[in-house]
């Protein structure tokens, strides 16, 4: 009799656990919980696709804004304890997809006011979750809905200075997907841009033609702000020949040395201002190597004014200075190149005196 009155005592708490448990399932819950929506095109062909309009554009030029195409929403769950949870914890996993054409998203291209209730009760996972959707926070959002069209086209190069000749890109023609209403604003001859970065050239021989890989393309300026857009190939590969790298520099002193020929040197003094002994803020521009070692001063740049012998016997005021001495592929430019002169005739002694 005892083991019996064990075995009843035993069978009665499993009985009230699981009618307990049953109870818990069973009552009513209300849950706040947070959902992302991602908007994704109608079918795998990309035939429609859905912007979302940026709030802050104006109401009479709605523009949408970049990016794939996703909202978060707060969403007040209403049902039994089970169904509540299996709902709450499919909307923590990950966010629902949504496409033009299901339950609270029109497939009509135009602007449109979706309810994110409409949106969540009518989902295919959810509806059938005996589920209901009470409040949504924010309660709505503005979409556009709208064909996406393809168009090839050409893509023109932008190089920085250093390339010579005509850069080529490879491939010449990219494909462009956006909305119909952003490609309408494309012009009959518009192309796209492969713009090369100044250091992307640095590295290359110059004289001989090369290959820059991976230059990105952008699309026409006509395109910008329109929502979803794609490039296929996003990137060229751009074939150019590059000369010598050039640079300047600016030289805040340069100075002056004179020139004459030692046969004359002791027949004539010549005397220079201490103004003009230097020549001020001097720009000089050439082959990046050789600009290089002008301001690490291993190729020091000086002034040289040459007096001939007819000047001498002349005794000329002035004459401009110049950079004979340095390599002819560099450039100088000062404000004033004329350096003034005092020439004077030394008198040579009498024989015998």
């Amino acid at each position: 009799m005892k083991g019996l009155s064990v075995k009843l005592v035993l069978l009665v708490s499993l009985v009230t656990v699981l009618i307990w448990a049953f109870a818990e399932a069973e009552s009513l819950r209300s849950v706040e919980v947070s959902a992302d929506l991602l908007f994704e095109p109608e079918t795998a062909q990309d035939r429609r696709v859905v912007d979302i309009v940026d709030p802050n554009s104006p109401p009479e030029a709605p523009a949408a804004l970049p990016g794939p195409a996703s909202s978060r929403v707060s969403v007040q769950l209403e049902g039994s304890a089970e169904a509540v949870d299996v709902v709450a914890r499919r909307l923590r996993r990950g966010a629902l997809r949504v496409r033009p054409g299901v339950a609270g998203l029109p497939s009509e291209s135009g602007l449109h006011t979706v309810r994110f209730r409409d949106l969540l009760a009518g989902h295919p996972e959810l509806q059938t979750q005996g589920v209901s959707i009470g409040k949504t926070e924010p309660e709505s959002v503005r979409v556009w809905v709208d064909e996406l069209q393809t168009r090839e086209l050409r893509v023109n190069v932008r190089t920085p200075e250093g390339v010579e000749g005509l850069a080529e890109a490879r491939p010449g023609v990219v494909r462009v997907s956006a909305p119909a209403r952003t490609m309408r604003r494309l012009a009959t001859d518009a192309v796209a841009l492969a713009t090369i970065d100044q250091r992307a050239i640095e590295s290359l021989v110059p004289g001989r033609r090369e290959t820059v890989p991976n230059v990105r393309v952008t699309p026409p300026a006509e395109l910008a702000g329109g929502g979803r857009l794609a490039i296929e190939p996003p990137t060229v590969d751009v074939l150019v020949t590059t000369g010598a790298r050039q640079a300047s520099t600016k030289l805040v002193s340069v100075p002056v040395h004179i020139r004459i020929a030692p046969s004359e040197m002791a027949k004539f003094d010549v005397q220079v201002p201490d103004s003009d002994r230097t020549l001020i803020d001097v720009t000089v521009s050439g082959p990046v190597d050789l600009i290089r070692q002008i301001e690490d001063k291993t190729l020091p740049v000086v002034a040289v004014v040459p007096l001939s012998f007819e000047e001498l016997e002349r005794q000329i005021a002035s004459k401009e200075a110049v950079f004979s001495f340095m390599p002819t592929s560099l450039k100088f430019e000062a404000a004033n190149r004329m350096v003034r002169l005092s020439i004077t005739r030394r008198e040579v002694p009498k024989p015998g005196l």
